[in-house]
């Protein structure tokens, strides 16, 4: 029985379909302006500008975001009533 179809692509060609070239950093990736338009957050448009579609990253740096202010020692009271306010502009 004869197999149905095209042949697999050959090693080399298989390779050479990884060598495509993407959009350069300082080059906007195709809709990506559209995509800030269409987040239900700024921050969430802002976590994928930065990290692309790398869900896990952005889950990672949302936890330590959290996390890290309360790992953070709290300044003592004196301290925080000597620095001066800013007035409202």
């Amino acid at each position: 029985m004869m197999p149905t179809g095209s042949p697999p692509p050959r090693p080399k060609e298989r390779y050479e379909s990884h060598q495509r070239l993407g959009p350069t950093p300082s080059m906007p990736r195709p809709f990506q302006h559209a995509h800030a338009v269409n987040a239900s957050s700024a921050r969430e448009s802002a976590w994928l500008d930065i990290f692309g579609r790398n869900a896990a990253t952005i889950r990672q740096f949302q936890l330590l975001r959290h996390t890290l202010p309360t790992l953070l020692p709290t300044p003592p009271h004196s301290l925080l009533t000597s620095i001066p306010s800013l007035p409202p502009t």
